[in-house]
């Protein structure tokens, strides 16, 4: 049976979170049994244990149990190969998450997500894929900051959240995640989740571009049949 993988040039991401925090990010790697920490090929793919590993092996170094948080800091859509500038091009918030629901799988075959339509907002849930394992809430910290600071890049900095909810325990001190997100945070929840205002979700992107998200979509809807295959 095929490994699960991960799309390479996205564990930049992670190593440049590792500098932040102070740690050698080459020789971090090396003893992941990494050879180089260069730029990948954008098609160069790497088993999800390995990311697992290194996301264990960082939360035992970093003293900080909310270290996942600084990777909107990190993020450059060239990380996210092709699905990185679809983002970026896309006309609202809306149609961003859910062309990333749709392709999500090139960027990683483990986790999975979804986009709910409800009356007072658009809500975004993601599911790690680790069951009970203590790295699946460093993997949610990771992907949620990472993916709002997203949503902030496009829209801007008046970007505002309705509520968060994280399957995690809730922290000795839960500062870091409402000083993040800012909005009320539900711990200890069934689901971990964003809930977009709808205001925010529909508002046209100034850098929406039609004619370059459809050259984009045809791209990605190709890498993920070659992924499928």
């Amino acid at each position: 049976m095929a490994k699960e993988t991960f799309l390479a040039t996205a564990g930049l991401i992670g190593l440049k979170l590792l500098e932040l925090h102070g740690i050698d990010a080459k020789r971090f790697a090396q003893q992941l049994g990494i050879g180089s920490t260069d730029v990948p090929s954008p098609k160069t793919r790497m088993a999800v244990e390995l990311a697992d590993k290194a996301f264990e092996r960082a939360a035992q170094l970093i003293a900080d149990p909310a270290f996942a948080l600084r990777a909107a800091e990190c993020w450059h859509p060239s990380h996210l190969g092709t699905l990185g500038y679809a983002w970026l091009s896309s006309g609202s918030l809306r149609t961003a998450l859910k062309r990333l629901v749709r392709y999500s799988r090139i960027l990683g075959q483990k986790a999975v997500c979804r986009c709910d339509a409800l009356p007072d907002g658009l809500r975004f849930v993601f599911d790690h894929g680790r069951g009970d394992k203590p790295i699946g809430p460093v993997l949610t910290d990771y992907a949620l900051s990472q993916l709002v600071g997203m949503c902030r890049e496009n829209y801007g900095p008046s970007l505002t959240l309705d509520a968060v909810t994280l399957r995690r325990t809730q922290p000795v001190d839960p500062t870091p995640y409402t000083r993040y997100f800012a909005c009320p945070v539900t711990f200890d929840a069934k689901e971990d989740s964003f809930l977009l205002p709808l205001h925010v979700a529909d508002r046209p992107l100034p850098t929406g571009n039609h004619e370059l998200v459809e050259t984009f979509d045809s791209i990605l809807a190709k890498q993920l049949a070659e992924l499928q295959d």
